[in-house]
């Protein structure tokens, strides 16, 4: 079964609805935070979008600097759903392990500090950390189940509060591969094409605030010609042949890993804190 990626959000995508932003930069500018709220489906949503002028390839200053404001801005959407520490949260990491460029949320998940079984035993620490348990989805073409499916049936046995969901993205713009990182509470809504409300992670499907946290790591081989041939004042016949093509860094696999390592700290700073 086809993979399909959940895209990059871009505000333009709403010029005809609301979409009011705020823009901050940190880290000598190098980092630029914009604070969106996204209005559409009669519901109000938080977007977090951090964009990177450089690479934070093998800058692990820079990489914990990025964390620390992504860990500031998860506080913050988990404050607007009502977050408090000692609140039951799921992490799922979404994609397929097993393809470098799909293994953000598998590589975050492993970086997480679950406590879940701790609290359950009555550790003496249960006043002093977050109540997080965390999975591994994997995808359909693997088990043969929807995310959905497994989501759900982990919800219903474990009865968490919250869930942060955790996947790569798919980016219009090869400049933000790499260099990106969004936070919404709008959920995770898979890309065009898939006409299946029952696959969308998000509050109205699964009845707990959902959060989902991403990167984009692969662009689809006709975004990059459609990219090309605008840039350079052409016109874009039909190319949905290539819908199919999908592409990455050759670097990825240690790009992936320190999104992942960026990721989970920010997650495990934000839980404990906020």
């Amino acid at each position: 079964m086809e993979r399909v990626y959940r895209e990059f959000f871009e505000a333009t995508l709403l010029k005809k609805q609301d979409y009011t932003e705020e823009v901050e930069s940190y880290y000598n500018d190098l980092i630029i935070m914009r604070k969106g709220v996204r209005k559409d489906f009669g519901k109000d949503s938080m977007v977090y979008t951090a964009e990177l002028k450089h690479s934070i390839f093998g800058k692990r200053e820079m990489q914990n600097a990025l964390s620390d404001i992504l860990a500031g801005a998860l506080i913050e959407v988990l404050k607007r759903n009502k977050y408090r520490r000692g609140k039951r949260t799921l992490a799922v990491g979404l994609g397929n392990e097993k393809m470098t460029a799909d293994s953000l949320g598998s590589k975050t998940v492993d970086g997480l500090q679950v406590s879940r079984h701790f609290l359950n035993e009555g550790s003496l620490l249960k006043g002093d950390m977050a109540n997080l348990s965390a999975i591994k989805s994997s995808v359909s073409g693997v088990t043969g189940l929807n995310s959905y499916d497994i989501i759900r049936g982990v919800i219903a046995t474990t009865k968490p509060d919250f869930l942060i969901a955790i996947d790569t993205l798919a980016s219009k713009s090869l400049s933000r591969i790499a260099r990106a990182v969004q936070i919404t509470d709008y959920g995770i809504e898979p890309g065009k094409g898939v006409n299946n409300s029952k696959t969308i992670l998000s509050e109205s499907t699964l009845g707990i605030p959902v959060i989902a946290i991403g990167a984009p790591f692969v662009i689809y081989v006709m975004d990059i010609i459609r990219e090309y041939i605008i840039n350079n004042g052409g016109q874009v016949k039909d190319i949905s042949e290539l819908k199919s093509y999908v592409v990455t860094a050759k670097d990825i696999d240690i790009s992936v890993e320190e999104y992942g390592y960026v990721l989970s700290r920010a997650i495990n700073i934000a839980l404990n804190t906020a």
